[in-house]
């Protein structure tokens, strides 16, 4: 799924993207299909020698920019052999289980991630680690404005304790339920295509006094969690949907890897986590449901906690860093008044500018050879690979802040590179000055790039008059990276 994430991404943005697999279901494989992405299969090979070798090979054969890799399988030698091979590597980890990391990126979503797992890496390897980078699939994107009602009494609950389950909480959770005292509670629950105890939940769900339905290899899982107004889950990475659809969970810690992450995220006030499952008895989940189900400010705070922490931007910001690597910044050049003024005056450009005005040919060479002069503007172009100018990022500098403009060119716009200038501009800027604050102001309306700049890792500061407009005030605090 969180594969399925990036790859939604980077399709939507107009890449495209392969499946490379030893192991797929039927309904997996017509779900990423159906998405835009190929899908191909390969024998299983071993991990860290054949399997290398093997997508080394496909990725070149596909002319891959990028080898996005998940799995506990994956460690330090595989990494070390795809790096050799030349691809540019993603490595999704969830608890640092390798011996050393030499991708190019590392991306661990988990609240509990920090730098301390990986002192063991290379020095070009970069990290995005944190809630900032949950791995959210496109579906989940369409309910960020979304809000959610809580009744006195939660009476819908939502089971998922994975797609597979091997050792049948679910239906552990099921017969807990059966001795809750609250009536008229709607149940739905959950199971994957390999979950082997399929019949035995259905008779639990058929000899209890509730409502009940199985719900089997589930793709809008936003709607069914909109619909709850409880959830019972395991303690993994489901816990971060929950969280950014503000849905109240009570977790089970099902596998040695999520023990961190539920209890990091109980101490946030996310979820209420009890522990390992085999610890958890019956009467201890039926308790936890009671008191969570008839509290309904415990339940909002829990919700508002959860979207808090996950602002549901982390698939794009991960894309953005992998297509942000491709790009070149330079500082601008005499040269560069032409194509500039061309940006600059891009209808779409006015329109998200404070002074909608057409720019007249030679206010715009007094104001560009002011710029080529002036000691504290930072002013940088992006470029492809192949050279051609992608945007540009200009830094006004003054009293260690700096006011930040970004424009991207007409053919690369709603393509993820905005966010990435921004942040390679950042990053640029950094070298030079001492800044502990960028600034940014939008336009009230200019929705796309409010979000740009979400993505960059600015945040929203409230409003102000800019030139006569109402406009959104946009910081990144370099005390808060």
């Amino acid at each position: 799924m969180r594969c399925l994430a990036i790859a939604q991404r980077w399709v939507g943005v107009g890449g495209r993207a392969f499946l490379f697999t030893a192991a797929v279901s039927e309904d997996l494989r017509r779900r990423y299909v159906a998405e835009g992405v190929d899908v191909l299969i390969m024998p299983a090979l071993n991990a860290d020698h054949d399997d290398a070798a093997r997508t080394a090979e496909m990725a070149s054969l596909v002319n891959a920019s990028w080898v996005v890799v998940d799995g506990y399988q994956f460690g330090s030698e595989y990494q070390e052999r795809m790096r050799a091979h030349g691809c540019s590597l993603l490595f999704i980890d969830d608890y640092g289980h390798a011996r050393q990391y030499f991708a190019d990126i590392v991306v661990n979503q988990n609240i509990s991630a920090n730098e301390l797992i990986y002192e063991r890496r290379s020095a070009e390897t970069r990290l995005l680690i944190g809630s900032k980078y949950v791995l959210l699939r496109k579906e989940f994107r369409r309910w960020d404005s979304w809000k959610r009602a809580f009744p006195e009494i939660a009476r819908k609950i939502l089971i998922t304790m994975g797609g597979g389950d091997p050792l049948n909480v679910t239906e552990k959770v099921v017969s807990a339920l059966k001795q809750l005292r609250v009536s008229l509670v709607e149940v739905r629950v959950i199971v994957g295509h390999c979950n082997q105890h399929r019949s035995t939940i259905e008779r639990s769900l058929a000899s209890s006094q509730f409502a009940g339905e199985l719900c089997s290899d589930v793709a809008a899982m936003p709607e069914l969690m909109a619909w709850a107004d409880l959830a019972m889950t395991a303690g993994g990475s489901t816990t971060l949907e929950t969280a950014f659809m503000g849905l109240p969970t009570i977790a089970i810690v099902t596998a040695e890897n999520q023990r961190q992450v539920a209890d990091c995220m109980h101490a946030k006030g996310t979820l209420v986590n009890l522990g390992w499952h085999e610890t958890v008895s019956m009467q201890d989940i039926a308790s936890a449901l009671s008191s969570v189900i008839d509290n309904r400010k415990l339940r909002a705070d829990m919700s508002a906690k959860g979207r808090a922490l996950v602002d549901g931007l982390g698939t794009h910001r991960v894309v953005s860093e992998m297509m942000g690597s491709a790009l070149t910044l330079r500082n601008i050049e005499a040269t560069d008044a032409d194509f500039l003024f061309l940006w600059a005056n891009d209808s779409d450009v006015r329109k998200a500018s404070f002074n909608s005005n057409p720019i007249n040919p030679e206010e715009h060479r007094k104001w560009f050879c002011s710029k080529l002069r002036d000691s504290e503007c930072l002013f940088f172009i992006a470029h492809e690979p192949a050279g051609k100018p992608v945007g540009q990022v200009r830094f006004d500098c003054s009293d260690g802040v700096a006011e930040v403009d970004v424009s991207v060119a007409r053919e690369y716009r709603r393509k993820g590179f905005g966010c990435a200038i921004v942040s390679n501009g950042i990053k640029r800027l950094q070298k030079f000055r001492k800044i502990g604050c960028v600034r940014a102001y939008v336009k009230i309306d200019n929705e796309r790039s409010i979000k740009t700049f979400l993505q960059a890792g600015f945040v929203n500061k409230g409003t102000a008059r800019m030139y006569g407009c109402e406009a959104v005030r946009m910081e990144w605090r370099a005390d808060d990276r």
